[in-house]
């Protein structure tokens, strides 16, 4: 078995386990330290992977020049491995400080394009663990956390490791809520501002659990889209919606349905696939679907998103932007793209009556999106103040308290 990275040249797993084992045998009172390089996926994405391998290799070569002693290796290509000979939490913690500023102060050169390195890392306590797999359980379970808040160095906690458990039960959880059809379809109307009629309506889930009761998306929508289980969350909410569609012939009375796709499904390639594959497989008018998104997918990837997108609407399906004014909110990854609504989010209509900068923003955003010939829904309309303001704006639709609140669909 190979010992070093055939790419990197770098000591791989099956180098740093023996090491590691010892230092546990030894009950060693010294610290693990991983550290995590960030963005490597983009730069392989954007520029090829040739500029990931040598960037990792680059990092290897300074680590072991200047740290060869405490360097142990890389695992998973983008994390490297060091020993911090410190016993005191402080000591390893300023250590570990000054490492990562000798490696990552000063961009890495390649072939002429200099590169900023980003990193994170995390501290585990060796003896804290009685077994090799544990250790590195709990050093990923840090990392993961120094990742999820933008933190240069976490420390390893018990509490990590049972906040990582909890997070294990509830993707379980989850998962057997949607096998057992705990989730429920509402449905909240979309009304056309100008005529004051219904022209559809938007599908949202609810969780009732029959222990814990009824569970809101705020509690699990971010939860499940940390792991996998959101693509089982959006696979049945879109084939539940399909059936219900077909099945009460909603195509009759041009009736519009608008499903969320959470940024994580939209460039997750297996997730694509099924959807294409169900879209294409299913007899149902298209056009009168759409496919709400939320701006993080052009954060996360921007150059599949805008791949899928095109090929959504290649379909015939219509894409929403949702939440727009929370995230990325730049109207330069939209000029190219195949958006046909654009949903204003409830935090600048809630009291836009009274409040004298939302209008502003509101106004501004209308009549951009009317430049870009895509319509405007603003969501989270309550009052009829609210509604007199955004319709004087030339909004297209409204989607609020003040008409109805999301029901149940009778699925």
């Amino acid at each position: 078995i190979l010992s070093h990275d055939p790419i990197t040249n770098l000591p791989n797993a099956v180098a740093i386990t023996p090491q590691l084992r010892q230092l546990l045998k030894n009950k060693s009172p010294h610290y693990l330290a991983l550290v995590k390089l960030t963005h490597l996926k983009l730069i392989d994405q954007n520029l090829g992977s040739q500029y990931a391998n040598l960037l990792v290799r680059e990092v290897g070569r300074k680590a072991t020049s200047r740290y060869g002693e405490f360097f142990l290796g890389v695992f998973r290509f983008s994390t490297f491995a060091f020993v911090i000979p410190m016993d005191a939490q402080s000591l390893a913690k300023n250590h570990l400080k000054k490492l990562m500023g000798v490696l990552f102060h000063d961009d890495i050169e390649l072939s002429g394009i200099p590169f900023h390195v980003e990193a994170h890392a995390s501290l585990t306590k060796i003896n804290h663990a009685n077994n090799i797999k544990t250790l590195l359980r709990f050093a990923y379970t840090a990392i993961d956390e120094s990742l999820k808040t933008s933190s240069d160095i976490t420390l390893f906690k018990t509490e990590l490791d049972n906040m990582r458990n909890e997070d294990i039960r509830f993707v379980a959880l989850f998962h057997k809520g949607i096998k057992s059809k705990q989730f429920k379809i509402y449905a909240q109307p979309k009304v056309d501002l100008n005529t004051n009629e219904i022209t559809g309506y938007e599908l949202l889930s609810r969780w009732v659990h029959p222990e814990l009761g009824f569970i809101t998306p705020d509690h699990y929508v971010t939860k499940a889209e940390d792991s996998v289980a959101i693509h089982a969350l959006t696979r049945y909410m879109i084939t539940n919606g399909f059936n219900y569609f077909i099945s009460h012939q909603l195509e009759h009375s041009n009736t519009q349905l608008a499903f969320n796709v959470s940024a994580m499904d939209l460039i997750n390639k297996s997730f694509f696939k099924w959807l294409i594959t169900f879209v294409e497989n299913t007899n149902i008018n298209k056009n009168l679907i759409t496919f709400e998104l939320t701006e993080s997918a052009f954060m996360v990837n921007p150059k599949l998103a805008k791949k899928h997108i095109k090929l959504l609407a290649k379909l015939g399906l219509k894409i929403s932007i949702d939440d727009f004014g929370t995230g990325f909110s730049a109207f330069s990854y939209l000029k190219d793209l195949p958006i046909h609504e654009i949903k204003i989010d409830r935090e600048f209509i809630t009291d836009i009556s009274t409040t004298p900068r939302k209008q502003i923003i509101v106004k501004n955003i209308i009549f951009l999106a009317h430049e870009l010939n895509a319509t405007v829904c603003a969501e989270g309309i309550e009052t009829e103040a609210d509604l007199t303001l955004v319709k004087s704006y030339g909004c297209d639709v409204g989607q609020g308290y003040f008409w109805s609140k999301p029901t149940p669909l009778d699925i």
